[in-house]
């Protein structure tokens, strides 16, 4: 009972960083490579706030998730917008730059020893001889699927959410039809850096801290979005990432907990294996026209926002 908590636990965090990442992939159409990087700058900012500055916890992460949100439109405006212009390939590159900018800067800043947030002891629940969770991990849980639901409410019932739902369907039809792309693609870092502010706080309550922990975190959500497919809903995504923490958790029962990351890189090519376009995927199918025009239809939603202005 206990590992299966603890793997709601870890795919709790782990899911609001997929879903930050799948919203790049689909909206934008490239991974972000230094994505993890804005958690673990966000949990030593947190640290640096709340321990060395003296603030409370509350203002201290709060802080944190908006400049890291500051930071990661900004990276897009400065140097993601204009790379863009040549290609896939080149953009894929400058995210992989920036990630060791990043780690590179905050090893720079704070050094590479571990560190915690000064948080104190949490009392633990159990149910008779059976120890739960933490009320702090029970918070944490509560949190990352508190956060799950307002992203999913903003990207069903706002009219931001529908077109980004429209530009991830088809890009050059969201801009036809009057969708401002270069609008919508902002909120898109505006909504992914403040999930990746979240979680690097939520980490922080539950573990220590080190500079590569964005390392070990970006093939988490890379296996995660992958698993999950490429083109699947973001529920897919975020089942396959509660699918890798309950699995990784569940691997400590015969492995050493140093593996757990290689649990999930395992899963992830179990995945490409049996089912490369990711468990969660939705089928297509083709619909044949009388001119001989075959046309592939995405059983999804259709990017029909921009005639809603």
């Amino acid at each position: 009972m206990e590992i299966i908590l603890y793997g709601i636990l870890t795919g709790s965090i782990l899911l609001l960083g997929s879903i930050g990442m799948s919203i790049i992939r689909k909206v934008q159409g490239h991974m972000d490579m230094s994505y993890a990087q804005y958690m673990m700058l966000s949990a030593f900012l947190t640290w640096q706030l709340t321990t060395k500055q003296k603030l409370p916890f509350i203002l201290g992460a709060l802080i944190s998730i908006i400049f890291i949100t500051i930071i990661a439109y900004i990276v897009f405006k400065v140097v993601y917008k204009p790379i863009k212009t040549y290609g896939p390939t080149m953009l894929l590159f400058t995210t992989v730059g920036v990630n060791y900018i990043i780690n590179g800067g905050a090893k720079a800043i704070w050094g590479v020893k571990t560190k915690a947030f000064a948080l104190g002891l949490s009392r633990s629940i159990n149910i008779g001889e059976t120890r739960l969770l933490t009320s702090r991990e029970i918070l944490v849980i509560i949190i990352a699927w508190l956060a799950a639901l307002v992203i999913h409410l903003v990207m069903t019932r706002t009219k931001v959410g529908k077109a980004l739902r429209a530009m991830a369907s088809n890009y050059d039809l969201a801009q036809v039809r009057g969708i401002d792309t270069g609008r919508m693609s902002s909120f898109v870092f505006v909504i992914s850096g403040s999930l990746a502010g979240l979680s690097g706080v939520l980490l922080g309550m539950i573990g220590s801290l080190y500079p590569d922990m964005g390392t070990i975190q970006i093939l988490l959500i890379l296996s995660a979005v992958v698993m999950g497919g490429l083109s699947a809903p973001l529920s897919g995504v975020m089942a396959a990432a509660m699918i890798i923490g309950l699995g990784m958790e569940i691997s400590t029962l015969f492995l050493r907990p140093a593996y757990r990351p290689a649990v999930a890189l395992v899963l992830f090519v179990l995945t490409l294996f049996i089912k490369p376009e990711g468990l969660f995927t939705k089928q297509t199918r083709k619909v044949k026209f009388d001119k001989k025009v075959d046309l592939k239809i995405e059983m999804g939603e259709a990017a029909s926002v921009g005639g809603q202005k």
